[in-house]
């Protein structure tokens, strides 16, 4: 027996599951927890590459609303390594952000 859904062009109406589609996981532990790493990897990228500037366009962004900025020690640093970045920590400061 497989799941069903609900069928959006009739009322009251149920569809099969699509059996046809790749498994990705046999539990649904299984699945928070490749999700889970996958994040992980993600976060341990450019984050925490200290070396990596910030994106132009990010910058702008913060400049336009500094509101919008959250931080840790590493996106500090990273905002010194551009002039860009350099008037986004001012502004912050101005603004009493951080």
């Amino acid at each position: 027996m497989h799941d069903l859904y609900l069928d959006m062009k009739q009322p009251n109406t149920y569809l099969s599951q699509n059996v046809d589609l790749p498994f990705i996981a046999n539990s649904f532990h299984e699945l928070l927890v490749g999700i889970v790493h996958k994040e992980r990897e993600s976060d341990e990228g450019d984050c925490k590459n200290v070396s990596t500037p910030i994106s132009e366009a990010l910058l702008e962004a913060y400049l336009i609303n500094p509101k919008i900025f959250s931080y840790n020690s590493c996106t500090l640093k990273k905002l010194e390594l551009s002039e860009k970045g350099k008037e986004v920590l001012a502004l912050l400061k101005k603004e009493k952000l951080i």
